[in-house]
């Protein structure tokens, strides 16, 4: 099992996401307040872990673990 997180610091970048996807400010807010805890709690734990850097994507994260997806299907069909 690979967790895949975003660096500690893409906070805002995480953040803005959830504004362009039209989330309300309560849930922006809550993911705020939960994402340092969230983010050491995963960080943490046993499993392997894909680190989503600044401007990059799960995809981006992967392939820098060695994983090669293949054309035509998803991550979740991949797993």
């Amino acid at each position: 099992m690979i967790f895949a997180i975003q660096d500690r610091d893409c906070l805002d970048e995480v953040l803005e996401t959830y504004r362009k996807r039209g989330n309300k400010e309560k849930f922006i807010e809550d993911r705020r307040n939960d994402f340092s805890k969230f983010h050491d709690l995963t960080a943490n734990n046993k499993y392997e872990k894909a680190y989503i850097h600044r401007g990059e994507h799960l995809y981006d994260a992967l392939t820098r673990l060695g994983i090669k997806l293949e054309k035509g299907k998803g991550y979740k069909n991949y797993f």
